[in-house]
Parts: structure tokens; sequence; C-alpha cells
């Protein structure tokens, strides 16, 4: 049966992220109790934690198992890299704002780029930073997935976008502002 799971860890708070190596070696978890943890999958004890001064919102363990990344929320608001066999982080950058998602690439090159690319896909601007532009992602559709969705809400703009978030509940055309009604037709 392979309902059966090989074994379990309970955090305090709730878990916000999950990442797990190609070969499945290793698994990072992010949660609400502000720490990140570090298994093997060989048993449920962390290998490391390490405690940030708020919600862990994203994890991302790089394909090689080598190296971890963590995004943190408001009352932190950075991103923090580690080597996957030490709990101090190699560096650390005040992402100025919560880190809802991040992501190692295959080469381990573009962890930091993410916020670069979401608010060039959000104002459409239509560039990236490499020379391939987004191409190594082609195949990646959370990527691609989010690329999208930003630039419809930015092509969208932020009042629009609000407007419609805060009649989600109750949708009725009436309920929506004038600018909203004249953007949506």
């Amino acid at each position: 049966d392979n309902s059966t799971p090989v074994w379990t860890y309970s955090t305090s708070s709730m878990v916000n992220s999950v990442d797990i190596t190609i070969d499945g070696k290793y698994i990072v978890a992010g949660s609400y109790d502000d720490k990140v943890y570090v298994f093997s999958n060989q048993n449920n004890t962390p290998l490391w934690t390490y405690e940030a001064d708020d919600a862990v919102r994203a994890v991302s363990i790089s394909p090689d198992g080598k190296y971890v990344a963590i995004g943190t929320g408001n009352g932190d608001e950075h991103v923090y890299f580690f080597s996957i066999n030490n709990s101090t982080p190699i560096w650390s950058y005040d992402a100025g704002g919560e880190v809802v998602s991040i992501d190692i690439s295959n080469n381990g090159e573009r962890l930091w780029a993410s916020l670069f690319h979401s608010i060039s896909a959000y104002n459409n601007a239509g560039f990236g930073l490499w020379t391939d532009s987004m191409q190594s992602y082609r195949s990646n559709g959370v990527v691609n997935f989010v690329i999208i969705l930003l630039i419809v809400l930015g092509g969208l703009g932020w009042r629009v976008t609000s407007d419609l978030w805060s009649n989600r509940k109750c949708f009725r055309r009436r309920n929506l502002s004038l600018h909203t009604r004249l953007v949506l037709r």
C-alpha cells in the first residue's frame, strides 16, 4: 500500500512549503512557527533547523541537493541561502517585502532573479536578465503560470484586481466600481 507514510513529523504550527530533491534524499519544510526544517529521507529527525524572525513562507532545495533557499514573511522579509550541511546562512538578502515563492534553478545561478522577473511580468516589460531570456524555464509549468498570471493582473491593474478580489464572495456586476466595469468591458 503506497498510502502508508514512511515517516511523519509535526511542527508547532502550519507548514507553508515543502520541497524534495529529485532523488528523494532530502526534504525541506518551512512553517508558520518561523522555522525551516531539513530532513534526510532516512528518518524524521531534522538534520538541522533554522529559526527566522517571521514565518517561513517559501522553501526550495537545489536539484543536486547541495543548497536550500527560504523566503520569509512580513516580520523578516528576507531570502536566506544555506548549504545542505549547515544551518548558518551562506548569505541573506533583504527583499523589502514578504517572499511567498522561491526557486533555485538547475545550475543554482538563478535564485535572486525571481523578484526582478515578477516585477517585469506584472508590468509586462517583456524582458529578462539573461541572454536566453526565460527559455531555460519553458518546461517549468509553475514559472510559466505565475508569469502569465502576473501579466494578466498587471494588465488589469491594481485597482481592478483589488475591486474584483473584494467582491469575490458576492460577485455582482453592479457592486464593481465604474472603473472596473469599463476596464473589463
